[in-house]
């Protein structure tokens, strides 16, 4: 079942469509600048994530400090408490 070379030239232009298809999906369209691909979209979210880690970060080290004078004023609270007896 020999294929003729229509019928090559035909799977040719059909492979390179679908090849198209799927770099516009990964790298985004060209003639649309707002397109920015699946590449872009893991950029995008890896920046959110670095900020949503920064803040984590943050508020831990919040927590770490209100905790710290919050355990020695309930240290206090709890030496007058019974020193009084």
């Amino acid at each position: 079942m020999a294929m003729t070379n229509e019928q090559v030239e035909e799977k040719l232009i059909s492979v390179e469509v679908k090849v198209s298809k799927i770099l516009d999906i990964i790298a985004g369209n060209n003639l649309n600048k707002d397109d920015k691909g699946l590449t872009g979209k893991v950029n995008e979210h890896g920046d959110r994530l670095s900020t949503l880690e920064k803040w984590k970060d943050r508020l831990i080290y919040t927590v770490i400090g209100m905790g710290v004078p919050a355990s020695v004023g309930v240290l206090e609270i709890l030496r007058k408490i019974f020193n009084k007896n």
